[in-house]
């Protein structure tokens, strides 16, 4: 399956480590830097390097096969490079406003399938499909969520991504999925948008 991960953070570099036997496009145009060390896939030897390309060269280490893409998201940059298209996009934004945004922009000019994975300050974690993605309010315009940079953060972060990474070997396998599925960090997985 060609996977087109969109934003390479925390959970982003998460979930592609977890992805062997699938190719994967990344795109992030960030760098990785001090405060992404405690929580993402990431080693301190990496950091100023851009996302894309350190995550590239943990995933080849794992012998899953990257194309990297260091830009802002732009919904038509894969066109030129002759590849085929994504079967799948995952959308690791930091924001679900920039996660729909995102999505809006491949279901409706690409018809391309998205994974939403994402992680509120209030640390509940989602993982839902196009546009069953309801995502608690806390997460709603927080530019700056700490759970993704702060130590505490990393049980919900890999239990997200663990999650997110079965629902893409999943539908890789079985074509569909139902419904959303929050997460806590004590594993604790369920189908409802209520306190956990």
């Amino acid at each position: 399956m060609n996977i087109l991960m969109l934003g390479c953070g925390a959970l982003g570099s998460r979930i592609a480590v977890e992805l062997n036997g699938h190719r994967l496009y990344l795109l992030d145009m960030d760098r990785v830097g001090n405060e992404n060390i405690p929580t993402s896939a990431y080693f301190m030897d990496q950091v100023g390097q851009t996302k894309v390309a350190a995550l590239s060269e943990l995933c080849y280490r794992r012998g899953i096969w990257t194309y990297t893409i260091h830009k802002e998201f732009d919904w038509s940059f894969l066109q030129p490079l002759g590849e085929p298209m994504p079967d799948l996009a995952v959308c690791t934004f930091d924001t679900a406003a920039a996660r729909w945004a995102a999505a809006d922009q491949y279901r409706s000019k690409m018809k391309v399938r998205v994974l939403h994975a994402g992680v509120s300050a209030d640390r509940v974690g989602c993982v839902g499909m196009d546009g069953d993605y309801p995502m608690p309010s806390a997460d709603a315009d927080l530019d700056d969520n700490v759970v993704c940079t702060h130590l505490l953060g990393l049980p919900i972060l890999s239990m997200t991504a663990l999650v997110a990474a079965q629902h893409v070997r999943y539908l890789d396998r079985a074509g569909s999925i139902t419904g959303p599925v929050f997460v806590n960090s004590f594993g604790v997985m369920q189908t409802e948008a209520r306190r956990l």
